[in-house]
């Protein structure tokens, strides 16, 4: 089902910033993790799931693959983890079981979790379609073809689909009881 009926311990966010998975070395943010869970219960957002973000400075710089390591290596500690990326450009998709399309770097951290790729893993995908343009799928439904102008206004409305189906995404991510 949905990430409420797996629902996940973790949930893994892939974006850019500045890379802090090799500063803090895997090994030492498993560890950290391990010694969290056992003092706490998770707490976090969307009604409880504890959140790792994985950050870089561009394109390109092996933040998927951190999160797919991260996915499989925690999974085999006995964490349930998802990956969660809100938008991602790519025009390398996956259609789920339910017929939902998706970033493929999120379908493949979803099989390194152990877990059904699901829509909510990718609630925003931009598929380029010219230099300024792009499909917008949204819920994993395309949506429409619109230039790089127009997204922006629609993603600073308070109410836009895009803000909702965030939102609704994170609230699918809790913690398993």
């Amino acid at each position: 089902g949905e990430l409420g009926g797996d629902i996940p311990a973790f949930a893994m966010a892939t974006t850019t910033a500045a890379s802090v998975a090799a500063a803090v070395g895997l090994q030492a943010l498993i560890r950290l993790l391990a010694r969290a869970g056992k003092r706490r219960k998770a707490g976090g957002i969307g009604g409880g799931a504890r959140v790792i973000a994985v950050f870089g400075t561009a394109t390109d710089v092996g933040k998927s693959v951190v999160c797919t390591a991260l996915c499989r290596i925690l999974n085999n500690k006995g964490f349930k983890v998802a990956p969660f990326k809100a938008q991602n450009m790519s025009n390398n998709s996956f259609v789920t079981l339910k017929g939902r399309e998706i970033s493929r770097a999120q379908a493949v951290q979803a099989e390194a979790a152990r877990c059904e790729a699901e829509h909510t893993m990718n609630p925003v995908l931009l598929k380029p379609s010219t230099d300024v343009g792009c499909q917008v799928v949204v819920d994993g439904v395309p949506r429409s073809n619109i230039d790089a102008r127009r997204y922006y206004r629609e993603l600073e409305k308070e109410n836009s689909d895009l803000r909702v189906a965030v939102k609704r995404s994170l609230r699918a991510l809790k913690v398993i009881e």
